[in-house]
């Protein structure tokens, strides 16, 4: 649910819009021929930020939505030493700056004012953060990853390094969704 109370739904038809006040749905789909419209109609997550916009991922990238005039801006994937990215965000968090953390193959920010996607600084567990499962953005501003088989890791926004950890520190496994 958004600021808004609009309910948001993604699914593999589309992102749905709950305007709970009246019970009428609102329906965001990819059409090819509207440059409005999302990239794709299989949204993978939805989120609601702090400024009225509602990301939703899809497997080619970004979209950014005005929950209050439903205007929707294609952000795409970003573009990664001249190749642009492939696949499907696999998550999508905001800190308190605003900033939003995109996992897709490497942790990246993205600027929501600017539009610009922003690497994260290099880390020695660099494999790991290519198996992005969930980005969590804590009361104290860390941000922690949760990924496919490299534990639970945090990153230090000061230094750009992560503490990690696995079952050897106490975890039941290294699988986080």
């Amino acid at each position: 649910e958004d600021a808004l109370g609009f309910i948001w739904m993604a699914t593999d038809q589309g992102l749905s819009k709950l305007d709970t006040a009246t019970g009428t749905f609102t329906r965001f789909f990819h059409n090819p021929d509207d440059i409005y419209s999302l990239n794709s109609s299989f949204v993978t997550r939805v989120l609601a930020d702090n400024n009225m916009n509602i990301w939703a991922t899809t497997g080619e990238g970004l979209n950014c939505i005005d929950a209050r005039s439903n205007v929707v801006t294609r952000i795409g994937h970003p573009a990664t030493e001249g190749q642009r990215a492939s696949g499907a965000i696999a998550a999508l968090a905001e800190d308190r700056e605003g900033m939003m953390w995109v996992g897709l193959g490497s942790l990246l920010r993205l600027d929501p004012k600017r539009r610009v996607f922003v690497p994260s600084a290099e880390n020695p567990t660099q494999e790991s953060v290519k198996l992005i499962s969930s980005i969590t953005v804590v009361q104290d501003g860390s941000v922690w990853l949760g990924t496919y088989g490299f534990g639970l890791q945090r990153a230090d926004r000061e230094d750009g390094t992560f503490l990690v950890f696995t079952e050897r520190d106490g975890l039941p496994n290294n699988v986080f969704y």
